[in-house]
């Protein structure tokens, strides 16, 4: 059983023989060729020199391909600033002045051609060919509260008072663009899609996760094809564990929230 064959197992709650490592090396793994953070992220060629070393170095049984949380929000036209030592910062909010909440149209999804996602998926075909038989490639998308208040901006909160059924609509579009976009683009070389998104955990701490699971869909569109069919299945499991998880979370608020 290889290093790959290992993450699988895991993500499907077979047995294994040990635990598998995974490292999200994120801008270091630019740090260990010397290429800055906004250099890893800008150039296919970079990045892709940068987690070959990464897989050389700290022998992963997984890796992510590239963990840049404003991928999407630059697609749907947030404007970003580039720092050298840390992932870009949305700094403007396309629909932060619009007086109401509104669900944006699903022809507003971005395609593979859109913003840096072509370097992505390029680099995710690359990597799938260098180390993907015995490393598991991993891809990142941008959680749906992350992204949803990269749109919105501060008002996201406000709508969250004034509006709690758009919100949760507005949420679902965030999930559709994760569950729906990424096996339509054929980000198929990855095993496992996770789905960052620390504001809406913290968020449900504070007591706001029956929102959050009002806007999980449960109806997926799977394509056809072998890596995408598993691509849902892992994506149908890991959204069953949060709908357990975010149950919970204003129990276990009680213990660790001053």
């Amino acid at each position: 059983m290889n290093r790959k064959e290992i993450v699988v197992k895991t993500l499907r709650h077979e047995p294994v023989d040990q635990v598998p490592w995974v490292p999200f090396a994120g801008v270091h793994a630019g740090l260990l060729k010397n290429y800055t953070a906004k250099e890893v992220l800008q150039d296919g060629d970079k990045l892709f020199q940068s987690l070959i070393e990464v897989n050389r170095l700290y022998k992963p049984f997984g890796q992510p391909v590239v963990f840049d949380l404003q991928i999407e929000a630059e697609c749907l036209g947030c404007g970003l600033v580039w720092a050298e030592d840390t992932p870009p910062s949305v700094v403007s909010h396309p629909l932060e002045d619009e007086d109401e909440i509104h669900v944006p149209c699903k022809c507003t999804i971005p395609t593979k051609d859109s913003g840096r996602i072509p370097m992505v998926l390029d680099v995710m075909r690359r990597m799938k060919e260098a180390v993907g038989e015995n490393t598991a490639l991993y891809g990142l998308v941008c959680g749906p509260f992350t992204l949803a208040a990269h749109l919105r901006g501060n008002n996201i909160f406000m709508d969250m008072y004034d509006d709690e059924d758009t919100v949760a609509e507005f949420l679902g579009y965030f999930w559709l663009f994760g569950i729906w976009f990424w096996p339509s683009v054929g980000v198929a070389p990855a095993k496992s899609i996770a789905f960052p998104s620390i504001a809406l955990f913290l968020l449900c701490m504070r007591g706001a996760a029956p929102l959050a699971y009002a806007a999980i869909p449960w109806v997926l569109d799977i394509p056809d094809d072998p890596d995408a069919q598993f691509y849902a299945w892992a994506t149908q499991k890991s959204v069953a564990y949060l709908r357990f998880f975010l149950r919970l979370l204003p129990v276990i608020a009680i213990f660790i929230l001053p």
